[in-house]
């Protein structure tokens, strides 16, 4: 039986088939017309640079506190003279008490030190202390100048730009070739 259904069925659909290809016509096919290929841009980098227009800014000033140059020479002359006090509190040299007055100190130190022969082994502590006295006056008077030229220079300010309200546009580079313009505002 199953064979006769298989027959039947072949038959019906050659007899489906046959009228419809007597009715059919012949169609050319025409080749599809050439389209350029479609080239997909990558998306721009997501940082991009924003240039805001001077005129387009408020400039807030701000202090931006202690002077350096006051503050450096306060503890280089904090420092350097404190040394030359406690010397001048502990020595028993003579000459030392001099330390107590602040810059000019070491030198009149050294000038009461006297003369030593540089070729005499008992002078080569003295001439270690001359050369101390030398530096602990230099670094008092440096501090001093430090000090003079901090209170004499006004502080310098922070200027931070702040954009004024509203709509902004401004030219921006989303990468080489790529210009562009940004639209950014504050309300």
């Amino acid at each position: 039986m199953k064979p006769l259904r298989a027959q039947m069925g072949l038959a019906l659909g050659l007899a489906v088939l046959l009228p419809a290809t007597a009715f059919a016509q012949t169609v050319e096919v025409q080749p599809a017309a050439q389209t350029p290929p479609v080239v997909v841009q990558p998306p721009p980098p997501s940082s991009s640079t924003v240039v805001i227009p001077p005129a387009q800014q408020t400039v807030v000033e701000s202090d931006t506190g202690p002077n350096p140059m006051l503050v450096g020479g306060l503890v280089g002359f904090g420092a350097s003279y404190g040394a030359a006090v406690i010397v001048a509190a502990t020595s028993n040299h003579d000459g030392d008490h001099h330390l107590y007055v602040p810059i000019v100190g070491p030198w009149l130190d050294i000038a009461n030190r006297g003369n030593c022969p540089a070729s005499s082994t008992a002078c080569d502590s003295e001439t270690t202390n001359k050369v101390l006295l030398g530096i602990d006056g230099v670094i008092q008077g440096a501090s001093a100048i430090a000090v003079v030229y901090g209170l004499l220079t006004p502080p310098s300010r922070a200027e931070t730009r702040v954009s004024q309200k509203g709509v902004h546009f401004a030219p921006v580079s989303y990468g080489s070739g790529s210009p562009g313009v940004a639209a950014f505002g504050a309300f």
